[in-house]
């Protein structure tokens, strides 16, 4: 997937790319969602240099455009499994990076991470502005300076 990606990136054809590693998410579930594994680490390393892989692509075709990177999980885990009651199964890395000047640069907000439910009004926002982005979806816009998130729902 990584190669198709890096062919797609360097042919300057497409305005939007996804790309989805599973190797995580498989080790997770056949060896344990554990960062001290030898199994769940490698794949991980391995996924980091793919995402290298597609970084070093986008920064030699990407000059004078405005790109945005969204990297998250479907969820977390613990042992080899997860569940809706799981806490360890809604801890999800959210990361936003940019070269925009309309994005924050820095750490997110302790008291506001994000959430996977962000991705689609976050991509959308990107591209087309506040007014690309219907009422109604569940996740909210992440990371823009022109925009104002409402407080992320309390858990009870």
């Amino acid at each position: 997937m990584a190669s198709k990606a890096v062919e797609w990136l360097l042919s300057e054809e497409y305005d939007f790319i996804f790309v989805d590693f599973d190797g995580p998410d498989a080790a997770g579930h056949s060896s344990g969602f554990d960062g001290y594994a030898t199994a769940y680490q490698d794949r991980v390393v391995n996924t980091d240099t793919l995402i290298g892989t597609l970084l070093d692509a986008m920064m030699s075709t990407s000059s004078g455009e405005e790109w945005l990177i969204v990297l998250t999980s479907d969820h977390g885990g613990e042992g080899t499994s997860h569940g809706p009651a799981d806490a360890y199964n809604r801890k999800i890395p959210f990361m936003v990076a940019s070269n925009s000047p309309r994005v924050n640069i820095g750490f997110m907000p302790r008291d506001d991470p994000g959430s996977h439910m962000d991705v689609l009004p976050t991509i959308m926002h990107f591209l087309g502005g506040a007014n690309a982005v219907p009422s109604g979806l569940d996740g909210q816009v992440f990371g823009f300076k022109d925009y104002g998130r409402a407080p992320p729902p309390t858990s009870s």
